[in-house]
């Protein structure tokens, strides 16, 4: 009863159903994608992503991060009035940065795509990306509430609405209405408009469901005059600038991998190949069993936060003791997997001998990628969120730095070896910030 009754295991596993629900639609849907693109057209795809990675950094994952962290302080003693004086004004907020950004993709696409991606063939794709900001962050605030008041239902099922829309539509339009590499390449970004515009209205729902009876009891202006708005602009404000800078670390890296395989000698059409396998082919398998560690991470933030709020160090000591064990098992655990089916899978669902020798090389990042994600999570529950600013940023420097110096003088098994070094590190350094908490009492 105690299993079933605590909020993080039913959270971990609801969303960790959820993630693998959505992994699984996804695995089928990367198929049908490199099948319908080609990997050089499915290279140019995930080009965007790094723009769209540093536009939800600024109007959604920060502030996410902050009302969820607010919520799981306050919500004990506040209630449902956290609703207007949090969960609004990270809304509104959110609303402001993400039309600017649409703006500002609006106008500058092509210069963007040509300067910064490197492709301009990738502006068409960037104007219709914009369109799903405003929708993407005010999904963002919402999961970001529930995180708090530890409910993952929401959370859970917006994953998997969203992955479904995403599917269906362009499976549909795609299958009905075949075309082009390049005119399939447009409906894929339009599926992920129509996937973040469904999962936000049924957001919406939700909350609007639970935001009547708390605004009857309380009224809305003063719900939002409450003294929470300064501590959402500071958390806002320090959370987002920390990603962010991630996040533009994480995108250079991105953007570096096909323009350091050309300086290395390949062609324009090999580079972004090369790219296409490894990040729309090997790395969602990698990725795949994260969505237990990721669950458990999305759990972990608040209840770390409300034990640090009442002191209770023994709690955060199991979380930390927990989290190692069982991320390790699961990360050794695949990456034998990895090891003696690696081969397999590459041939088998993608018909490429590349991306089965690619995973097999990627496998020993499983059990630090898995670990580290954990770990991460703990310590900014405790407040320290400079300190997982550093450590990622020296494990990202390490994986710029080969790609930078090594990958145009020995090819990709250079990035190759510099990510499992990068993450090694990484998940050495996590422990730092928890030394006092490593010790099982």
């Amino acid at each position: 009863m105690a299993f079933r009754n605590n909020p993080i295991i039913k959270g971990t596993v609801l969303l960790t159903v959820a993630g693998f629900a959505t992994r699984i639609l996804g695995f089928f849907y990367r198929i049908f994608l490199a099948d319908k693109l080609g990997p050089q057209m499915l290279g140019s795809y995930q080009l965007i992503f790094p723009i769209f990675a540093i536009c939800a950094t600024i109007y959604g994952l920060g502030i996410q991060t902050a009302i969820s962290q607010l919520i799981a302080k306050h919500h004990e003693n506040e209630g449902d009035r956290l609703l207007g004086s949090v969960l609004l004004p990270g809304m509104i907020l959110s609303l402001l940065l993400s039309l600017s950004l649409f703006a500002l993709l609006q106008g500058f696409s092509v210069p963007i795509a040509s300067y910064v991606l490197l492709a301009p063939e990738c502006a068409v794709y960037l104007r219709i990306l914009s369109i799903l900001f405003p929708f993407c962050g005010v999904g963002a605030c919402i999961n970001g509430y529930y995180y708090g008041v530890q409910n993952a239902r929401v959370p859970a099922a917006t994953q998997v609405i969203e992955q479904f829309s995403r599917l269906v539509f362009v499976f549909l339009l795609l299958s009905l209405c075949p075309g082009s590499a390049e005119r399939n390449c447009r409906v894929a970004v339009w599926g992920l408009v129509v996937g973040e515009c469904i999962s936000a209205f049924y957001n919406m729902y939700e909350i609007k469901k639970r935001a009547k009876p708390a605004f009857c009891s309380h009224p809305l202006t003063r719900s939002v005059s409450g003294s929470y708005l300064r501590p959402l602009l500071w958390l806002t404000i320090t959370l987002t600038g920390s990603k962010l800078v991630i996040a533009i670390l994480h995108s250079a890296e991105s953007i570096f991998i096909p323009a350091s395989l050309c300086q290395y000698g390949c062609s324009t059409a090999e580079a972004l190949s090369i790219y296409g396998i490894l990040s729309g082919m090997v790395m969602p398998f990698i990725l795949f069993p994260s969505s237990i560690t990721n669950a458990i991470a999305l759990m972990l933030l608040p209840a770390v936060a409300s034990s640090e709020g009442t002191g209770e160090k023994k709690q955060i000591t199991r979380y930390v003791y927990t989290s190692t064990k069982y991320s390790l098992l699961l990360g050794f655990a695949c990456t034998l997997f990895f090891l003696c089916f690696g081969s397999l899978l590459g041939n088998l669902c993608f018909h490429n001998e590349t991306a089965g020798y690619f995973l097999r090389c990627l496998s020993w990042l499983c059990p630090f990628l898995y670990l580290s994600t954990t770990l991460t999570s703990i310590i900014n529950g405790l407040g320290k969120t400079k300190e997982t600013f550093a450590i990622t940023c020296i494990s990202q420097g390490i994986k710029l730095f080969c790609l930078v110096m090594l990958v145009p003088h020995y090819g990709i098994m250079a990035y190759i070896h510099g990510t499992l070094l990068s993450q090694i590190l990484m998940t050495i350094l996590c422990y730092v910030p928890l030394k006092s908490y490593c010790y099982k009492n």
